[in-house]
């Protein structure tokens, strides 16, 4: 196929659109390492380990770090298969799926209203 033909530049965009998904999965895989970051302890950081609504104290943080392992690799292992790794590009959907179904079960476990409004402590 020739560099100016229809059909090659609509591949090249299909491509750049697949690495910038795939470069988007991954970073959101990673953002929920902030419940784990320096200033986690901090009372105004939305995202904290200090408290749950649905797990025991001695349960909290071990069940985070397991979940926070499971979501990065998950939404990893997608971005990995939305670039046509083999063995995972057929299943790229259902990855993701699983991957944010583990987000979610996370953020529910650690639930924080600032999570939805933001962090700012005109609405907390």
């Amino acid at each position: 196929m020739k560099r100016g033909h229809p059909s090659w530049f609509s591949q090249q965009v299909a491509i750049l659109l697949r690495l910038v998904a795939g470069v988007l999965l991954v970073a959101h895989g990673l953002v929920h390492l902030l419940f784990i970051a320096p200033d986690a302890d901090d009372p105004s950081h939305a995202f904290s380990l200090d408290s749950s609504w649905l797990l025991p104290d001695a349960a909290r943080r071990p069940v985070a770090y397991v979940l926070m392992a499971a979501v990065v690799a998950a939404f990893g292992a997608s971005a990995l298969a939305l670039w046509g790794v083999s063995g995972l590009s057929a299943a790229w959907p259902w990855i993701t799926i699983v991957a944010a179904g583990l987000s979610l079960v996370l953020l529910i476990v650690f639930w924080d209203a600032r999570l939805l409004i933001g962090s700012s402590s005109a609405w907390c």
